[in-house]
């Protein structure tokens, strides 16, 4: 079967010289059809939609000024696994070219879940299949609300086998869910929902979270394995726990399907996916103007992933590590220790700080390049503080990653370990000792000025 391999973008928006996003291959493994598009806000992860959209919307389609550069023609590129490129580009004016149409992927092998997932609670009798459902995704715009999605429902109440395994993502997402109908009230029909309790619900009084998990669960039971589902931001309007409970839907899913996710979650990042064939793809905005794309590279994949075979320390991928994805500027540090007593002082002392303090540490000084090579790979700003005794590690990161800010302590260990003869920064108890004061103080002055310039 044909997929989508990558999409490349240059001088379309934010997007200046080409940059590729690395779309995943599902393989039959939990999560390996997953592709996760993190970063800051506006970063460019909405222009990546658009990009893709701009292949199905228009007859040509058409660039707004604002959209394209000075002096440079804009192009898209669907890159799919047989390594064949569908383009769409610009010619010096707004009308758009389209180039190798017939190759997949094609209109009907794309479903778009939009960040607006309103729908109008009150629709007429007429069926809506998924083939239309899926033909007017691409029409929802931030302002704009969905017309028809509640005639979707309608065509997944009247298919028994479809609407068992609607159902059943719904008890999975909701567990307060008990059944839904389609109900008339004078003269227009509405969905009718009831939890656990027997509490009835009609889809005008659904809250947000509820309309996104319909949407989504209508959208998994009834597409092929062939199609690309793309999701923007799917937490919106999610408590942790249904966050988690979607995260495995999708997957699982994902096992035979391509699913393309952005998202300011951490919980939709699974170390477990990434060494399935998961793709993490990270935007920055460099200059508050360029959108750059920075991906894992197999090496640190392969190295990070032996973190979740340690057993001893499973913080060290949890959810607060992963917040590194959505983070600009991080130091690592050796250990929880480091963190902890590092994070302490300054907040003690009142320092303003510009940059974060990786997770619960590094677990080990022999973690830190890789960490920092991931930090590379992504296009983040990372620096780290490494202890005193670690001078031939510190020697290799300052050689490794000249970009980044390399920094130690004096002393041999964080903190004094008197059964091991070891001086630390901070006493045993965890107090720093005064003469340690000034030296840790310049360490924090040195990363609030790398990270500043």
């Amino acid at each position: 079967m044909t997929r989508l391999k990558s999409i490349r973008i240059s001088h379309f928006r934010g997007f200046y010289e080409p940059e590729s996003i690395i779309v995943a291959i599902p393989n039959g493994k939990a999560g390996s059809g997953l592709t996760v598009i993190v970063g800051p806000n506006n970063s460019g992860k909405t222009t990546v939609l658009e990009a893709v959209k701009k292949f199905f919307t228009g007859n040509p389609p058409q660039f707004d000024k604002e959209e394209r550069h000075i002096d440079k023609d804009v192009l898209i590129e669907l890159i799919n696994s047989d390594d064949k490129i569908k383009t769409v580009s610009t010619n010096k004016s707004s009308i758009g070219i389209l180039g190798n149409a017939e190759l997949y992927p094609g209109k009907t092998d794309f479903f778009l879940i939009s960040s607006r997932r309103y729908f109008e609670t009150y629709f007429s009798t007429d069926q809506f299949n998924h083939a239309q459902n899926r033909d007017t995704s691409f029409t929802i715009t931030k302002s704009g609300s969905d017309g028809v999605f509640g005639r979707r429902m309608i065509n997944i109440a009247q298919e028994a086998a479809v609407k068992e395994k609607f159902d059943a993502i719904l008890k999975m997402l909701i567990p307060h869910f008990n059944s839904w109908n389609i109900e008339l009230s004078r003269g227009q029909n509405y969905i009718r929902y009831v939890t656990g309790n027997n509490d009835e619900h009609s889809s005008e009084l659904f809250g947000d979270g509820v309309i996104s998990l319909f949407k989504i669960a209508a959208a998994l039971v009834t597409g092929e394995d062939s199609e690309i589902l793309v999701v923007d931001e799917p937490e919106l309007s999610l408590h942790p726990q249904a966050q988690k409970a979607l995260s495995k839907v999708l997957r699982e899913y994902s096992k035979n399907k391509q699913i393309l996710l952005t998202t300011h979650s951490p919980i939709f990042i699974n170390w477990k996916d990434v060494e399935n064939g998961a793709e993490i793809n990270r935007l920055n905005k460099v200059g508050d103007k360029k959108c750059t794309v920075g991906t894992l590279s197999a090496e640190v994949k392969k190295d990070l992933l032996k973190y979740t075979d340690d057993w001893r320390k499973p913080q060290l991928l949890d959810t607060v590590a992963k917040e590194i994805f959505f983070s600009e500027k991080m130091v690592f540090v050796e250990g929880l220790e480091d963190m902890s007593l590092i994070t302490r002082f300054i907040e003690e002392q009142g320092i303003e700080i510009n940059f974060e303090i990786f997770g619960y540490g590094s677990g080990g000084a022999a973690n830190i390049q890789t960490l920092l090579q991931m930090s590379e790979d992504l296009g983040l700003r990372a620096g780290a503080i490494f202890d005193g005794k670690e001078k031939k590690l510190i020697a290799e990161a300052e050689k490794v990653f000249p970009k980044s800010l390399i920094k130690w302590i004096s002393t041999d260990d964080i903190r004094d370990k008197k059964e091991k003869g070891i001086n630390g920064l901070f006493t045993e108890s965890g107090e720093l000792k005064p003469e340690n004061e000034a030296e840790l103080k310049e360490i924090i002055k040195e990363f609030n000025a790398y990270f500043e310039a």
